[in-house]
């Protein structure tokens, strides 16, 4: 595990050379599901590269072999994404000068995911990047009373 010293909250798995088919990455998903949960609850975010995840149902056996009770769904949002695999959904789609805040995902539900992963199947050539920030550092960094909070 490594990490960018620019990002502290970030964790980086790199692929083990190991992994060379879909059993293999299912197999390391599986075997790593406690250590990836703990270096993400004391890190924040972890980004995993390398991985051999082709299409959408390779991105599906992975996340299925580090969540096997499932995922939730994408319900009860303000935009439109499809099912493009079992637990797996496009992004928002919004033109290119749409800008689309900072938010925590999910968070109008009454009990909101704890966990959310992201896969970029095709990089956009220029731009089109999804932020990504530690909720707990933003919350600690706000001065006392500078914020309400609906309850």
């Amino acid at each position: 595990m490594t990490h960018y010293a620019d990002i502290p909250f970030l964790g980086v798995v790199e692929a083990p050379a190991s992994i060379r088919s879909l059993t293999d990455l299912t197999r390391w998903g599986e075997d790593s599901r406690t250590l990836l949960r703990t270096e993400l609850v004391q890190r924040g975010a972890l980004l995993l590269r390398g991985f051999p995840l082709a299409t959408p149902e390779d991105f599906s056996a992975l996340f299925a072999s580090l969540e096997p009770q499932g995922g939730m769904g994408y319900s009860g949002g303000f935009t439109v994404r499809e099912p493009v695999a079992k637990a797996v959904y496009t992004s928002t789609a919004a033109p290119p000068m749409v800008s689309i805040p900072l938010h925590n995902e999910m968070a109008y539900l009454p009990d909101p995911p704890d966990r959310v992963y992201l896969h970029c199947q095709q990089p956009a050539a220029k731009g089109e990047q999804t932020p990504v920030a530690d909720g707990r550092r933003v919350l600690a960094a706000l001065d006392e009373g500078s914020a309400t909070f609906a309850t």
